[in-house]
């Protein structure tokens, strides 16, 4: 019999969700049957974990059987440094299904690991949960304090259509500017003309990497009454990002308006604002949730 060392929940944002449980202490694994108790069950697991013994499928299931009552024993195994302990406690959580199981699962998920490796597994399992229910990782976004937690929603989400834009909304207005930026781009993909009112009023920002990805999500949101906004852009001095994040490029104001204007408009518009109205005159008047245009009389 295999003793295993105690366990503590070293997260945070574990013990905020209020996932304080019980630790699986060094106890021999017991034989599997309805007398075994949820914290050896869950010894049980990370041995079996470990050393990837046939039974480990079966011990999950068990575990997670006891509901409720596996949340905490599961909760304290998914800070365990093997990830084969984690990832199966993970699963267990996934099992029970409850708010606060889910919850957990999110938080375990979305959370910066030092081992890369790890990644992957965890981003897949966001995006499955994320496809099983938006809710808990909503409610995760609204809770998170780490930026590149919510980050990792934001990208687990992007696969999941409509039915994201809850989170999409609430990260519009993210105190960090680069995933507000990536949240005005998602609505405007994912929110088509809904997004537009919003997105219109970005465009006049201070800050131009808001005002670059206003211009993205309006380009993405297929709407083309938001030419009739762009081409203010043209007329107006342009500006660049200075290449703070060490693009390849370094996108200017001109350049995103101008490509934003020819997927609008189906046609090669340049940067040139006189065949930009000239276009929006043609086919006017435009079907479009965007607010009232800007006068465009030359």
């Amino acid at each position: 019999m295999m003793p295993v060392a105690r366990l503590f929940v070293g997260a945070a944002a574990l013990a905020a969700i209020g996932c304080h449980g019980r630790h699986a202490t060094g106890h021999d694994a017991p034989d599997s049957g309805s007398s075994a108790s949820t914290r050896a069950l869950a010894v049980q697991l990370q041995v079996a974990a470990r050393e990837d013994t046939p039974e480990l499928d079966a011990v999950k299931r068990a575990l997670g059987a006891r509901g409720a009552e596996a949340v905490p024993e599961a909760v304290a195994l998914c800070e365990d440094p093997d990830a084969r302990v984690s990832e199966a406690a993970a699963d267990v959580l996934e099992e029970v299904g409850s708010d606060d199981a889910l919850d957990a699962v999110v938080v375990y998920a979305s959370s910066w690991v030092e081992n890369e490796k790890a990644w992957p597994r965890r981003r897949e399992r966001l995006r499955r949960l994320a496809a099983r229910s938006i809710a808990p990782l909503e409610r995760r976004y609204r809770k998170a304090t780490d930026v590149s937690e919510r980050a990792s929603i934001l990208d687990a989400i992007l696969p999941c259509g409509r039915s994201a834009l809850p989170i999409v909304r609430l990260a519009v207005d993210d105190p960090d500017l680069r995933l507000q930026g990536q949240a005005e781009w998602m609505f405007g993909l994912l929110g088509g003309s809904e997004a537009c009112p919003l997105l219109v009023e970005r465009l006049r920002s201070d800050d131009v990497r808001l005002r670059i990805a206003a211009i993205a999500g309006l380009r993405a949101s297929r709407d083309r009454g938001a030419v009739a906004h762009l081409i203010p852009i043209l007329l107006a001095p342009d500006r660049d990002l200075h290449n703070n994040y060490h693009l390849p490029v370094n996108p200017t104001l001109h350049q995103e308006a101008s490509a934003a204007i020819d997927e609008l408009a189906g046609e090669p518009i340049g940067e040139d604002p006189a065949r930009a109205r000239a276009w929006l005159l043609a086919h006017s008047p435009v079907r479009t949730s965007c607010p009232e245009p800007p006068s465009l009389t030359p």
